[in-house]
């Protein structure tokens, strides 16, 4: 081929320049598009809620977050169970236990009366000893916080077995601090990473 019939060099640059930005925009647009989907789909599946609550002996309440506390004690004047039990660490259980009985719920409906459990692991251990004392208890809501519940389902099925019925209840996200779209708050894509 002669010279007079190539392609200018520069031209060339400029076309293969012009086709890997198209590619990248391209690709970026398809990661933005699957991404928020994909991202989306990471938080639905760590929220487990088992749809309308069915009234149950126990309403077990996890520690940390007052917004749990808040959620459960509704349940718990909404009549969905006659008891509740509050776990966490010491000084947050007196807290907690505090906090119910100026809400209005009896001191005989708040078990146990403390609680040394820093994880979730603990948490479901306590109750795990407290059903074996409380043979009549046959249903346990656990209330926790959206993006905790997968966790919490894992652990709490497999220490309790089928020794009761679970069911599972996140505080709602409008009531909560964690956002739908996690990976756009800080709080939140902190609860979905850890």
């Amino acid at each position: 081929m002669k010279a007079e019939n190539r392609p200018p060099v520069g031209s060339f640059k400029i076309f293969i320049l012009t086709v890997v930005l198209v590619g990248i925009c391209l690709g970026l647009n398809f990661l933005l598009v699957k991404g928020v989907s994909t991202l989306q789909g990471i938080g639905t599946f760590l929220v487990v809620d088992n749809g309308d609550s069915q009234p149950v002996d126990l309403i077990h309440i996890l520690g940390g977050q007052m917004e749990r506390l808040d959620y459960g004690i509704e349940l718990y004047e909404a009549g969905i169970s006659p008891r509740l039990f509050i776990t966490g660490g010491i000084d947050d259980v007196l807290k907690y236990r505090e906090y119910a009985l100026d809400r209005g719920v009896h001191a005989e409906d708040i078990f146990p009366k403390e609680s040394q459990a820093l994880t979730t692991y603990e948490e479901a251990l306590a109750l795990k000893q407290f059903l074996d004392q409380e043979q009549a208890i046959h249903s346990v809501m656990v209330v926790s916080s959206p993006y905790h519940m997968r966790r919490s389902q894992l652990i709490f099925e497999w220490l309790l077995g089928n020794r009761v019925k679970l069911q599972f209840r996140p505080v709602p996200f409008e009531r909560s601090g964690h956002q739908r779209r996690w990976w756009a708050d800080p709080g939140s894509r902190q609860s979905v990473i850890g």
